[in-house]
């Protein structure tokens, strides 16, 4: 219950008002910005690694909220780039030094990594929840959280050019198996194409030598399949082209 204030009447007909105590305002505990930093990145780098996290969700999503009521937001925003964007950096470059010839191999290895930081980037984004929503928001030209790790991935996929080389040979190689009736791991293929257009460069990084490729392939097998089958096989085969590349399409092929 708060104290009301009380006045007197002294002897002289003055009046004295007497106010209630008010305990100072404690100020923020010296090294709060690095301790609170501290127990977040433990947390960031917990989820990097695969790792339990020690600290509770509710516990860190306060010190996130702590930290952008004391105007640290922007310099969270920064700390927490960094970090995600080392980590990062260090799986574009284990794809870069991957010493693997199997394109498939390759490919299943290109998708671990995919899949690895769109989770990662879901969870840390729960944490940070509350500076996603208000600093985020609120500053012209800053990306939203999972949108600076997309970001981050293509940045370090470009800067290491035989990773993407590598990956649209496999992609081109496994598209023409599966032309010549061989089995792939398709939802494999269409998970990468759709990886390829979240980050924007689907059109560079694919369609255009995919077109290329699919022109070939097609006026080769024209050629040849002219000599060898009569007016009516071919055009069924032709029929039964169309309808596997209106598959392909539908399942991601082009977006």
């Amino acid at each position: 219950m708060l104290k009301q204030s009380k006045s007197v009447n002294t002897a002289n007909g003055r009046k004295l008002t007497f106010k209630p105590f008010k305990k100072p305002v404690k100020g923020l505990p010296d090294g709060f910005e690095e301790a609170t930093w501290a127990k977040l990145q433990a947390a960031v780098r917990a989820v990097h690694n695969k790792e339990p996290v020690s600290t509770s969700l509710e516990e860190l999503y306060k010190a996130v909220e702590d930290m952008c009521h004391h105007k640290m937001a922007e310099s969270l925003y920064a700390r927490l780039q960094k970090e995600c964007d080392a980590h990062i950096a260090s799986q574009i470059q284990r794809l870069a030094s991957s010493s693997t010839a199997d394109p498939v191999l390759f490919l299943d290895q290109v998708g671990a990594v995919w899949d690895d930081m769109c989770r990662q980037m879901l969870t840390i984004r729960q944490v940070f929840t509350f500076l996603d929503r208000s600093f985020v928001v609120a500053a012209p030209g800053v990306r939203s959280l999972f949108d600076m790790g997309l970001q981050q991935f293509r940045t370090h996929l470009e800067a290491r050019p035989q990773v993407g080389e590598k990956l649209q040979r496999g992609l081109l190689q496994q598209i023409q198996t599966e032309r010549r009736g061989d089995a792939i791991n398709r939802q494999l293929l269409t998970n990468l194409l759709r990886m390829l257009s979240s980050l924007g460069i689907y059109s560079t990084a694919f369609e255009a030598p995919f077109l290329e490729e699919t022109t070939q392939f097609f006026q080769e097998e024209g050629r040849r399949l002219m000599e060898e089958l009569d007016p009516a096989g071919y055009l069924l085969h032709c029929e039964r082209r169309l309808r596997e590349e209106l598959m392909r399409r539908r399942e991601g092929l082009a977006e």
